[in-house]
Formats: structure tokens, sequence, C-alpha cells
């Protein structure tokens, strides 16, 4: 007795689910088989449909011949782009300020943060303001006046330049007119000479050799 076509199907599907196991799950059920047979597809064609191919798996990480250890991966040097020369990008990598620019004027940077201000209260601390402030100095005429790494319990880092210096709060709004009157007196819109702020662990003099080569005479 031949089988009938149910039967036939059966076998089919049968031998779809064998031979594409473990992976026939991931991809086609039941339902799916049985339309991929009656629109005609061959027993072959089925499993190649039905069935994923295996990942391989990544290569292990090559070694150092003779080493136990794998070899490094060198992060990569951030490097000042095309429009930005060396100083200019040095600057902005060392003055510890949240945005720095350099146009063919001036020095620009800005800073937001809270500033003391005033004498001191009851409790010995000074009042503060968070403002941001632009702190703009003309390359004519720019001087260096000190530089000077801190020294613990006796001085500050410093980086004092003389010049035509202009500080401009951007947010005087967020002070009340008598806490503005008393930090314009301690930080004054026009300035013959500051201290220009540069991150921990930067070397003064050699920002002091950048700001000399900025400098227009």
């Amino acid at each position: 007795m031949k089988p009938n076509t149910s039967q036939r199907k059966f076998v089919l599907i049968l031998g779809v689910i064998l031979l594409s196991q473990p992976l026939w799950a991931g991809s086609c059920n039941m339902e799916q088989i049985d339309q991929f047979l009656q629109r005609g597809f061959t027993h072959e064609q089925v499993v190649k449909l039905c069935g994923n191919p295996q990942t391989s798996e990544p290569s292990p990480p090559q070694k150092n011949p003779g080493s136990s250890t794998n070899i490094p991966t060198q992060e990569p040097v951030t490097q000042p782009n095309s429009g930005v020369n060396k100083d200019t990008f040095y600057l902005q990598t060392v003055i510890d300020a949240d945005k720095v620019e350099v146009t063919p004027e001036a020095i620009i940077y800005w800073r937001d943060k809270c500033y003391a201000y005033g004498t001191e209260g009851f409790t010995g601390f000074r009042p503060e303001a968070c403002v941001n402030m632009r702190t703009t100095i003309k390359r004519k005429g720019l001087e260096v006046v000190r530089a000077a790494k801190a020294i613990i319990m006796i001085r500050e880092q410093e980086m004092i330049v003389s010049g035509d210096i202009k500080q401009d709060i951007l947010n005087p709004e967020k002070l009340k007119p008598k806490t503005l009157k008393s930090f314009n007196a301690d930080y004054p819109s026009s300035l013959t000479e500051i201290n220009i702020p540069v991150k921990k662990g930067i070397d003064p003099v050699k920002v002091a050799e950048t700001l000399k080569r900025l400098a227009v005479n």
C-alpha cells in the first residue's frame, strides 16, 4: 500500500526537522515548512531555507611570540584638526576652562563656575556667586609676567599675563543688584593683569612659551 499525500508530507516535515536540528526552530515553524512543501519546494530546498549557517567563532587574540601576554592596542592620540594650529590646540587642552578660542585678535576662554567675592563672614568663608564668565585677552601687547608651579602651603600655580584684558559676566541676571556690585568690585570688566587658570599637572612655563608665540607686538 502506497503512502497517501498526507503521510508523505508528514515524512518530509519530519525529515526537515531532523536534518535541520538544532537550528530549524529559530527559522521555520511547522506551518511554514508545510507551506513550502505545498508550493512545490523539494526536501533539500526546505532544509536550506529553514537551516541557519553556524556563526564562526572569532579568532583568538594574537600573542607576541615568546610572550604569554597579548599585544596591547595603543589608544589613538588626539590630534588637532586641519583648521586648528598646534598652539591653539595646546591652549584648548591646558587652560582650565569650559571653552577656549584663539582668534587673530585675542585669546578667549569661558568658565562656568562659582567665584568667591567680598569679605569673609562670621563663618570664615567668603560668599560665592555662580556665573558664566568670559575672559578676553588681546594678543596685541600680551606679555607674560610670571609662570610658576604651585608649591604646597606656599603658593598656588601661577600663569600671570598682562595686557588689554576684558571680563564679562554672561548671565548677570542670576545675581541680585547688591551681589553684582560687590562681585564686580573683585572681578572688574577691565584688567591689565590676570592669572590664567591652568589645569593641574600642566607646567605653566610651557604654557608661557605658547602664549609668547601667540603674542602680537
